[in-house]
């Protein structure tokens, strides 16, 4: 819940919801969320919150096998978004 609310004050341009700029988008920082009442320190969420790139590079390459798979079906769109993530992982 307390991500979905961090969603919703993103979308009404809360000045509390602030985001940290990452390969796959803009995300909430362990400073972002609300932890009230929570037992969780902030280094753990950003254990949490962090992007494993090696990962995520492997998630690129099984959607390009997949896209390959459907015989060329897929729209361009989605393949220049693939593309460009896969760019965004490789800086």
């Amino acid at each position: 819940m307390r991500v979905l609310k961090w969603i919703i004050d993103r979308c009404e341009a809360s000045p509390e919801a602030g985001a940290l700029k990452s390969p796959i988008g803009w995300l909430p920082g362990p400073h972002h969320l609300d932890l009230t009442g929570l037992n969780i320190d902030r280094k753990q969420l950003a254990l949490l919150l962090a992007i494993d790139h090696e990962e995520w590079k492997k998630e690129i390459a099984a959607h390009q096998r997949f896209f390959y798979s459907l015989g060329g079906v897929v729209p361009e769109e989605l393949q220049r978004q693939r593309r460009q993530l896969a760019l965004r992982f490789a800086e």
